[in-house]
This record gives C-alpha cells, sequence and structure tokens, in this order.
C-alpha cells in the first residue's frame, strides 16, 4: 500500500502539486488516519505556519479546539471506509481569527485497487455557516416570541439564544416605560463562567448607564470593543469587576420610539463583527414587531371588552346565531325580553325558542336563503314582525339583522326590540286622532249648519223687513216734494244697499245653492265671488258628472277649494287659477292649479294650519291631498275624496 498520490510517477505529482500551488482553493494529501502529508500554498497562507509545521498531525493545532477531536477521528474513519468524506471545521488564520471551512477529501487508489490516502480540497464557508446560523436564531426567537405572552417572558431565552450562538457571555433587556423614566432591567442571562448574583442585584437596582456620547434615546446600537479602553467603564463596575470587556447595545424601537434596549458582553474583547451586529439588530426588529402586535392584541382585547360591556348594556336584545341557526350569543337584555337564561339557549335553534309557530316556516325559508345567497332579503334595514316569549306568549318586535363572518363562520346578529308600548301608543295615537278628525268634520258641519241658519235668519228675516220698509218708503215718498222727497230718495237708496249687502252676506255664510244644486253650482258662483274681489283670473274645468257625494264630502271639498283659491290669490301672488273637477273611479278628484311664487312641499305644513286641517277633513272622509310645487314654479294641489254615484256625461265650464 502507498501512502501519497502517484507515488511510483514522480512526474504526474510534480505535475499535481504545481497546479495545486497555482490554485487559490486550499489543497492537502493525507496519509492514513490524520496525518498531513502536503499542503499548498494557499493552505500555508490560509494558517501562516510552514510546511513542517503542518506535516503529520501538526495541522491539527490550527484547527479550534472545540473541532480537533471530531476533525481526528473523521479522519481515521473515513479513511477505513474507503469513501469521499465532507468535513467542516474553524481553521485558525495567520491573524488568530477563526474562519469555518469544508474540505472534501477524496481517496486514492494504489496499483493494487486500495486506498494510498486522500487528497482534500477545502474552501472557506464562513459567511454560509453564519447565515445559516442566523437564520436558524431568528426562527428561534420568533417561535419564542410566538409561545411568550409578555416581552420579559421571552427575555431569557433570547438572551440565551443570541448568547451561545454568537459567542457572548452576558446578556441584559432593559425596557423603557417612557421618555422621562429612565430603562429598567428585567431579564439577565449569563454563561457558566461569569458570576451572575453580585450582577444581577447591582444591575437592577440602578439606572441604565447614559453612554457619553451616545444616550440611548437616540436609538442608535453601539459597538465597545474593549470597555476597559473607553471611558464608558466608569459606570460600568459591575463589568470591571466580573472581568468584561466586549460590549454591544441596540435599542427595540416601535413607531419610531425606543422601548426596550438588549445588551451582550464578552470577557474578551471583540472587534467589531458587523454580521453579528445586523444580526442582532434584526432580532431587534422582531422584537419591536412583536410588540406593536401586543399592542394591536391589547387594543382589541379592550376594545372587545368595551364592545362586550356596550351590547350587555344594550336595552335591544342581541342575539347571534351561527350557520346553522343556534344561539351563540344571548345578552341580557335577551333574557329580560324573552325571559330565557342564557346557558338555557347557548347551542339551541333560534327559529323554536322565539318565533310564534304560525311564523316559523317562514323565517326557516329567510334563513335557508340567507345560508345559501348571503343575504334573506330583510339585512340592512328595521322590520316589525311578532315574537314569543319562554311561556308561550306573543308580543311584537322591531327587527334589524347585521352579518358577521365570512365563509363557514359567518354568523347573524339579530338586534331585538320589544314594541309592545310603542304600538300601544301608535295605537292611542291613532285613535286620539280620529277622534280629533271626526271632531273637526262635526265642528265644520255645525259650523255650515249654524252659516245655514243665519244666512236663512238674514234672508228670510232682515231682508224682508228691509223689503217691507222700501215698501213703506216708496209710499211715504208719493205724498211729499221738495227737499223731503230728496231725503227719502236718498235714505231709499241707503236701505237698498243695505239690502244688497244683507243678501251678499247670507250667499258668503253658506251659498243656499251648495246645499240646493250642488257642488258643481256653488263652485261656479265661488269661482265668480272670488274673481271679483280679488280681481285674478280663474277657470273652473268640470268633466259634467253629477258630484254625488255626501253632505259631509260636499261641504268639505267646498270649505277646502274656497281656502285654496283665497291662499292663492293673497299669498301666493297668482294671477292665473285652474280649478278642474272631475270623477276618477269612485272618487271626485279637484285640481287647483296657479303660476303664484310656489312653496317647497315638505315644509307646507310648518307655514300654517290651513294646510293642514283640509288635509286632516280629506282624511276623516277617505280622502287625501297631495302638493305638487316648488320656488317659482307654481303649485298644484290635488284633492280626492269618495264618490256615492255618477253618471257618464262630459262637459266644460268656464268662468
Amino acid at each position: 500500500m502507498t501512502e501519497h498520490p502517484n507515488e511510483g510517477h514522480p512526474g504526474r505529482e510534480l505535475h499535481f502539486r504545481s497546479l495545486a500551488e497555482r490554485g487559490p482553493i486550499l489543497v492537502r494529501t493525507m496519509g492514513a488516519g490524520s496525518r498531513c502529508r502536503w499542503a499548498n500554498r494557499a493552505w500555508l497562507e490560509f494558517t501562516g505556519g510552514s510546511l513542517e509545521h503542518l506535516l503529520d498531525e501538526g495541522w491539527l493545532q490550527h484547527v479550534h479546539p472545540e473541532d480537533r477531536d471530531r476533525c481526528a477521528r473523521t479522519c481515521r474513519e473515513g479513511f477505513g471506509a474507503s469513501r469521499i468524506y465532507p468535513l467542516e471545521f474553524r481553521l485558525r488564520r495567520k491573524n488568530g481569527q477563526y474562519s469555518w471551512v469544508l474540505e472534501i477529501a477524496t481517496p486514492h487508489l494504489d496499483s493494487d485497487g486500495n486506498v494510498g490516502g486522500y487528497v482534500g480540497t477545502a474552501i472557506e464557508i464562513t459567511e454560509q455557516k453564519q447565515a445559516r446560523t442566523h437564520l436558524a436564531l431568528q426562527y428561534t426567537v420568533a417561535r419564542i416570541l410566538s409561545e411568550a405572552a409578555t416581552l420579559e417572558e421571552a427575555g431569557a431565552p433570547i438572551l440565551q439564544s443570541l448568547c451561545e450562538s454568537l459567542g457572548w457571555d452576558l446578556g441584559q433587556l432593559w425596557t423603557v416605560d417612557g421618555a422621562d423614566r429612565p430603562p429598567r432591567c428585567v431579564q439577565l442571562w449569563a454563561s457558566p463562567a461569569v458570576d451572575l448574583a453580585q450582577f444581577q442585584r447591582d444591575s437592577r437596582s440602578r439606572a441604565f448607564p447614559q453612554l457619553p456620547s451616545s444616550p440611548w434615546q437616540n436609538g442608535e446600537p453601539v459597538w465597545i470593543a474593549d470597555i476597559a479602553a473607553d471611558e464608558v467603564l466608569a459606570l460600568e463596575p459591575e463589568a470591571r469587576q466580573l472581568g468584561l470587556h466586549g460590549m454591544f447595545r441596540w435599542p427595540v424601537s416601535m413607531h419610531g420610539e425606543v422601548r426596550a434596549l438588549l445588551r451582550v458582553f464578552s470577557r474578551g474583547a471583540r472587534v467589531l463583527d458587523p454580521a453579528s451586529a445586523e444580526l442582532m439588530t434584526a432580532v431587534g426588529l422582531q422584537i419591536g414587531q412583536f410588540l406593536e402586535r401586543q399592542l394591536s392584541l391589547d387594543r382589541i382585547q379592550e376594545s372587545e371588552a368595551r364592545k362586550a360591556a356596550i351590547l350587555e348594556a344594550s336595552l335591544d336584545a342581541l342575539v347571534t346565531i351561527d350557520n346553522e341557526g343556534r344561539v351563540v350569543e344571548f345578552n341580557s337584555a335577551a333574557e329580560s325580553i324573552f325571559g330565557y337564561c342564557r346557558e338555557d339557549v347557548i347551542g339551541r335553534e333560534l327559529v323554536s325558542l322565539i318565533v310564534p309557530p304560525r311564523s316559523r316556516a317562514q323565517a326557516l325559508d329567510a334563513f335557508q336563503r340567507y345560508r345559501k345567497t348571503g343575504d334573506s332579503g330583510l339585512l340592512g334595514r328595521r322590520f316589525d314582525s311578532g315574537a314569543m316569549r319562554s311561556d308561550g306568549s306573543e308580543f311584537p318586535v322591531e327587527v334589524a339583522m347585521a352579518p358577521i363572518g365570512t365563509g363557514d363562520q359567518r354568523m347573524l346578529t339579530l338586534f331585538v326590540r320589544d314594541t309592545t308600548a310603542r304600538k300601544k301608543a301608535e295605537y292611542e295615537v291613532i285613535r286620539y286622532q280620529d277622534r280629533l278628525r271626526t271632531l273637526m268634520a262635526d265642528l265644520m258641519l255645525a259650523e255650515e249648519h249654524e252659516r245655514r241658519r243665519l244666512a236663512v235668519d238674514l234672508h228670510d228675516g232682515l231682508s224682508q223687513t228691509i223689503a217691507l220698509t222700501q215698501l213703506k218708503l216708496s209710499a211715504l215718498r208719493r205724498t211729499v216734494d221738495g227737499n223731503l222727497a230728496k231725503s227719502l230718495d236718498e235714505i231709499k237708496e241707503l236701505i237698498g244697499q243695505v239690502n244688497r249687502t244683507a243678501r251678499s252676506m247670507s250667499f258668503e255664510l253658506s251659498p243656499p245653492t251648495l246645499h240646493d244644486l250642488g257642488l258643481q253650482a256653488a263652485l261656479q258662483w265661488l269661482v265668480e265671488n272670488i274673481q271679483a274681489r280679488y280681481g285674478i283670473e280663474i277657470i273652473l274645468e268640470d268633466d259634467g258628472e253629477p258630484k254625488a257625494a255626501d253632505e259631509k264630502t260636499r261641504v268639505i271639498l267646498f270649505r277646502s277649494i274656497r281656502e285654496l283659491l283665497i291662499n292663492a290669490a293673497k299669498h301666493a301672488e297668482a294671477q292665473h287659477v285652474r280649478v278642474c273637477l272631475e270623477c276618477e273611479d269612485d272618487d271626485l278628484v279637484a285640481a287647483i292649479v296657479d303660476d303664484g311664487v310656489g312653496m317647497e312641499p315638505d315644509l307646507a305644513s310648518i307655514h300654517g294650519s290651513g294646510l293642514f286641517s283640509i288635509q286632516e277633513r280629506l282624511n276623516h272622509v277617505g280622502g287625501s291631498m297631495r302638493i305638487e310645487s316648488a320656488p317659482g314654479r307654481g303649485t298644484k294641489i290635488l284633492l280626492r275624496a269618495p264618490l256615492t254615484s255618477r253618471r257618464q256625461v262630459k262637459g266644460k265650464v268656464k268662468a
């Protein structure tokens, strides 16, 4: 068995060594076990040693003490197994620093087919090892933070992972409660070589040390290679007592504000390592993100607590059901309204609990439609319905529904309000309004009857007396002459004016045509009268059909049209008005259209009680009023009242 590649072939060996000497890769040849036979120039320059010192097992002196035994054992086992094997170890550079290398050992066979030695080719993998180590460390920190409830709980394992992975001997975690308060040390970790008891007691009893040139508030990381040679030593008595030299301090920020500080120390001086500093700074970012998540969770929990308190204090019943219709939430108001205890209804089907039997099929159909489409047709609006208490009694409710969640977790919240008192109040208001409308109509009829009585008294009493006076005055006139006759003529003219005024007052109080000839004739007189009094043009259009309404309806329509015409003349400043009277189905419809100043229909009721009174009187007889108007565009008012009978006769009357 030969122990060297190309043994017996000097030319090949020289050619191999010549090639290896010119290359940048570390190359050496190995004999049995872990004995080195030769190393190229790159290897010698990397380690700073001579070939004589590397031969045999001298090369192991350049291997990190923690890796030597493993390297020797791997070489011996690999040689015996006659196979290619990889070997990772830390190799000391000529500057005294260690770097990771990866060596691939390839067996060399002699002429008999036996392993005569190995050729090892190595490359530096320090950056790759650091990258893997840093990635694993960041993953470890992420796992620790994911399992911790507070930063203080996560502090010790994070410090231990950082120090053990990166070669530091002591670590500290300081938290910042506010810009006006100094940081407080909350966690310490130290390797077994450091006496932690004294350091821990002294550190937690004093404030965070201020660096003269870089206070912690500015959030900048600080690396001190040897605090023994730095002015900050005076602020680190514990570090001096423990013989600590290297230090790195870096902040943990959240929204630009420093919330915590991390410090690590080493027993020996520590030259700045940018890769390690970058890694620890990245860990600080991880911790900052953890604090942001914790703050968000705290805010969410606080918000949820507020929401729960608000919902619990709500006067409305709040019931949440899952996608199967089972109750998952039931607040105190729901317990009070429906008579169930929360514990008794959670997990039960809601429909069978609060929906009356006659309405359950409809409610189930709506819920199934919601499950399929996400909409029951009732979402987003309040609606009236009926509900059932635990004792089986039914009562009116107002319901609103709001979906929450998505997908399989979709739920539905019902807001239920007992409207028993409201419905009772609404019923009482309706009754009161009906009574008021009846009273208004009765008062109007009573007023109309009194108007007719006064008109009759004026016509039959005063008018006849005036006529008799005129007759006697005429007889007396025939017996006298001269100045006395002239005076009697003047008295006769005055009595005639009184007679005409009395007749006009009689018509104004109650036109006989309204009761004797009907609504159309009364409106014809009304149009002529208002035209004469206010000087506006009014056109009356009639479809010619008889308006056989009862007395109450005739009086209400006549008085309403009269009031609207006077309003158009006095307040709307109209010059032209058209009144259209026609039958439509079983109703009598009157349209009053003017070219006046117009108004806002929604504000019409606040301008006075006239329009409101008209509306209420028409409602009493089953009619209605509609206003179509806008400022500056005139007004159209439609009055509608029921008829008892009619004939199909068409025509038009103008005045």
